[in-house]
């Protein structure tokens, strides 16, 4: 079987990690071969480099790509492509036109987001193709989501994103972690792992640290990543007068350590399909407060794998994150709970066996089926 993976963005968040742990996972499998379209100079280009990946370059720039959709035609027919999986919105543009100018490829979109198809007629054509053989949904709330638009449609499967242990390796530094980030000695370390994006709603992650602050705790607060947003979160930093509180470490490549030495994830999304982030925190033993949005409650189950805070509410999420400070025994609990789960039900060699089961039967003309469903209640 011969597999196009399409990717159109730069940078690496966690779509691209998490299509990395399905390309390495489906590599070890025998009679399954691997190639990556993307932008040239992206993060993609280079990891594919570096692992030896057939990598090719395409615009992917989105709405009437005719270029992109040729090339893909082209590469289809070179290599004889048996499936084209798309993983965001301008690759599964491209796709389409590949499909239009006469690709054969069996073809899946792969839907990370948490939010409803635009009310746009072209948005909604796109994802009611005919052509799509199937749509991985990545938590039961971003399919529940996308029914709005596809009501009672069958190609809608259910596969969870996961993490792969083997990224986290274990490395010496000569200095402390404070001292490599110039920090402030602090009890707690309090950290969030995501991109810095409106989505992401940074600002409540600092209203959250100033209440948390003010109430005597002594902590300091890690924005790990880098995005479209950081500018105007280091000025809400600094209107608050919190810069001594509260630290942009920007993209890190050795996450390990941050969550080896950190005391608990804060996640203030407005908006999450899951939540890489947190299953990483969960695999570190690394207790989780997070709100209610999109798929984050389907595994932080409150009390038991961490703790939930309404969206957009910083006095809910501070007194979570207090009582986790403070409370060594919950802290344990939820560690341990949040640890157990992500072993058993999230690795990344079941999401890549359930994405190729479903690769193999649209192959063979079978319709899609729903995946597993993670129940966590018994956590």
């Amino acid at each position: 079987m011969n597999v196009l993976h399409i990717n159109s963005e730069r940078s690496w968040r966690g779509g691209e990690l998490q299509l990395a742990y399905l390309i390495e996972e489906m590599s070890r499998v025998e009679n399954v071969n691997i190639y990556v379209m993307g932008k040239s100079g992206s993060k993609l280009c280079s990891w594919c480099n570096e692992q030896g990946i057939h990598f090719e370059d395409a615009p992917l720039r989105g709405g009437a790509d005719l270029v992109s959709g040729f090339r893909i035609k082209v590469f289809c027919k070179r290599y004889a492509i048996d499936i084209i999986h798309a993983h965001t919105s301008h690759a599964h543009s491209a796709m389409l036109y590949a499909g239009l100018m006469g690709s054969d490829a069996k073809m899946v979109l792969h839907r990370r987001v948490s939010f409803p198809v635009k009310n746009r007629w072209l948005a909604r054509r796109k994802y009611r193709s005919k052509k799509i053989d199937a749509i991985i949904c990545i938590s039961k709330d971003v399919k529940r989501v996308l029914e709005q638009t596809l009501p009672n449609d069958e190609r809608l499967v259910l596969i969870y994103d996961s993490i792969n242990s083997a990224r986290f390796k274990q490395i010496s530094y000569e200095k402390s972690f404070h001292e490599r980030y110039s920090l402030p000695s602090s009890k707690y370390i309090v950290v969030n792992t995501s991109a810095v994006s409106y989505e992401k709603d940074y600002k409540t992650f600092v209203d959250t640290a100033e209440i948390v602050i003010s109430s005597g705790i002594d902590a300091v607060f890690l924005i790990v990543g880098d995005g479209n947003e950081r500018k105007s979160i280091e000025d809400y930093v600094v209107a608050k007068n919190l810069s001594e509180s509260v630290f942009f470490l920007g993209f890190v490549n050795d996450v390990s350590d941050v969550f080896k030495h950190a005391s608990l994830l804060l996640m203030t999304s407005k908006k999450e399909g899951l939540g890489t982030a947190i299953l990483e925190a969960f695999y570190h033993k690394l207790p989780v407060v997070a709100t209610k949005a999109g798929g984050i409650p389907e595994i932080v189950r409150h009390k038991k794998t961490g703790m939930l805070a309404s969206v957009s509410s910083a006095n809910e999420a501070a007194a979570h994150v207090e009582a986790v400070l403070t409370q060594p025994q919950l802290a344990s609990l939820l560690a341990e709970n949040g640890y157990h789960l992500v072993s058993e039900k999230f690795k990344s060699s079941t999401m890549a066996m359930e994405t190729l089961t479903l690769y193999k039967k649209i192959t063979s003309g079978m319709p899609p089926a729903t995946s597993r469903t993670v129940e966590t209640g018994d956590v």
